[in-house]
């Protein structure tokens, strides 16, 4: 996974560049810009990521959102 943003955007915002090294920490298997910087993603096993990291990015006021792929796409 590459995006060409990030060595722009993790520079100039550190917040961004953390939340995406937490989510490795996490458990992500990967993490990644999306598109020019309005999010970040991480791609988990099922509901890994460890609760205490949600609440504690939710304390600080960072939104997120457990997304699944799209029903009939083929699973690897």
């Amino acid at each position: 996974l590459f995006n060409d943003f990030e060595a722009v955007v993790l520079d100039r915002f550190p917040e961004i560049a953390r939340v995406r090294e937490e989510m490795g920490c996490a458990g992500a298997a990967a993490s990644l810009l999306s598109g020019s910087g309005s999010s970040v993603f991480g791609l988990f096993e099922g509901r890994t990521a460890p609760g205490a990291i949600l609440r504690e990015w939710e304390r600080r006021g960072i939104r997120w959102r457990w997304c699944r792929p799209a029903e009939g796409l083929p699973q690897s």
